[in-house]
């Protein structure tokens, strides 16, 4: 199912951002279909240079981090942790050509999507950062109906989402390493 096919009719969608700012939300989602991720599923799935991912891995892994980066335009004021899958094809789509990376996201999101990684994490940033996770497995629930974690480790990278606009706050959205069960505790807490 194409991500416009999941947009299209949800409830979610309708009631949060409604009227015109659908067709915004159907055009972003068009120009992300016709974001050519090839180079970047090449590199993941070398066994030399990349992951060493399997086809239906890599498609998979693609296909959640464009949610991901749907999630960013839909909610560009929340703080969003990739999982550890997500955050690895980030971090090939920047590395792998960094001048296409930022005509991409000049493409999609009229700025650059800021990745950074901190070197340290303190116990409060920690907290921080399992709330945002949280938030961001609850809105692929709501907005996509489907699970992020899937088959994949319940795990996320250390690295930093940072907003999109210049003028937005920094809100810090650091990845961490969570425990598999984490999904059942947030859902069942």
């Amino acid at each position: 199912m194409l991500i416009t096919d999941m947009l299209l009719g949800n409830k979610y969608i309708d009631f949060y951002f409604g009227g015109s700012t659908t067709m915004n939300v159907i055009t972003f989602v068009e120009k992300l279909h016709n974001l050519d991720l090839q180079p970047v599923g090449q590199k993941l799935m070398s066994n030399e240079q990349g992951t060493g991912w399997t086809e239906e891995k890599t498609q998979v892994a693609i296909a959640r981090y464009k949610m991901f980066l749907l999630l960013h335009f839909l909610f560009p004021h929340i703080s969003l942790v990739p999982t550890q899958e997500i955050d690895e094809v980030w971090h090939t789509h920047i590395l792998l050509n960094t001048r296409q990376y930022f005509q991409d996201c000049q493409h999609l999101f009229g700025d650059i999507l800021h990745h950074y990684s901190p070197a340290e994490v303190d116990k409060a940033e920690r907290q921080h950062q399992e709330t945002a996770f949280s938030v961001t497995l609850n809105l692929f629930e709501e907005v996509f109906g489907v699970g992020v974690l899937g088959d994949t480790q319940a795990q996320t990278a250390a690295c930093l989402s940072l907003p999109i606009a210049p003028h937005q706050p920094l809100i810090n959205a650091a990845c961490l390493t969570l425990p598999k069960q984490l999904p059942q505790l947030i859902t069942t807490g």
